[in-house]
């Protein structure tokens, strides 16, 4: 029997690609603890997105989120900015 998709941390895998804050802040997809987008501004409706390359996820070191608050309620966009902090190797 083939795989539905039912979940969007499947999908996503099957297309090669990992979300940074899933990986290092270890929330469900689904439940996450902050959003990264507001459809049409409101709050109560707010999703993650955040996919790279799962090939660049060992980097990750650190995942960090702007806030409804001081973006989406501001109107200045309805995406929070996403900062990722990545350890890369020198030289």
């Amino acid at each position: 029997m083939a795989p539905k998709f039912s979940s969007a941390k499947w999908m996503f895998s099957e297309l090669g690609v990992a979300s940074a804050w899933h990986e290092t802040k270890n929330e469900p997809h689904g439940e996450e603890s902050s959003k990264s987008l507001y459809f049409v501004y409101y709050e109560a409706r707010g999703f993650h997105t955040d996919y790279a390359s799962k090939s660049i996820m060992s980097a990750v070191r650190n995942v960090a989120l702007g806030t409804y608050a001081e973006w989406v309620k501001a109107r200045l966009s309805n995406h929070v900015p996403l900062s990722v902090k990545f350890d890369l190797p020198t030289g």
